[in-house]
């Protein structure tokens, strides 16, 4: 048996007045990735830097997939995100807020990097692990979307099953608010190695 684990973690946010702002945009939105038994990678989809800056920016990508009469999806790609999991796990530890009382301003929720494992035969894992590596390997790019609005796209949390990941079901799909405490429920606290910062 061979361990495929999910990672992930809730969104800072895109307050431009927000001590994060200058964070990565995936640590700002959000992110999903796989690591497998064996690998220190980090696999998580989401859209390339060029079809970013062909729409403008990230807010402007922000926007256009929250449009849910637009259908909107981007070129997407599997990159290694190893380093953003480890800056959200570097802000984990600082205890960064990510939701705040309405009426106080008070934080009610601190960001919190989750990992969640399963066991896979060695059969099963060798086929996820293809998939996974062809995808990366060759640049293949895919439609990325928020699934709710436009199910004909992925992002970082739906696109998995494309390999055939088991993920949390949350309606709506791919919802990182609803994903992520599933990953909490199921999981465990992710941190790095301390011998691979």
């Amino acid at each position: 048996m061979k361990t495929v684990s999910l990672i992930g973690f809730r969104e800072v946010g895109f307050d431009k007045n927000s001590p994060y702002a200058n964070e990565d945009a995936l640590i700002r939105a959000g992110h999903v990735g796989v690591m497998l038994e064996g690998d220190d990678a980090i696999y998580g989809f989401h859209p390339t830097p060029e079809a970013i800056e062909a729409e403008g920016g990230i807010e402007n990508v922000i926007n256009k997939l929250k449009d849910k009469r637009a259908a909107y999806t981007i070129d997407g790609r599997v990159y290694n995100d190893r380093n953003v999991f480890v800056r959200a796990a570097e802000l984990a530890e600082l205890n960064t807020p990510i939701r705040f009382a309405s009426n106080t301003k008070d934080p009610v929720e601190f960001l919190e990097v989750w990992q969640f494992d399963f066991s896979v035969d060695d059969e099963e894992f060798l086929r996820i692990r293809d998939q996974l590596l062809a995808y990366f390997e060759k640049g293949t790019i895919s439609p990325y979307a928020f699934p709710r609005f436009n199910p004909t796209g992925d992002n970082c949390a739906t696109f998995p099953m494309k390999i055939g990941i088991r993920v949390p079901v949350v309606e709506p799909p791919g919802q990182l608010s609803l994903y992520i405490p599933e990953l909490e429920k199921q999981g465990k606290r992710w941190r790095p190695p301390q011998d691979m910062n």
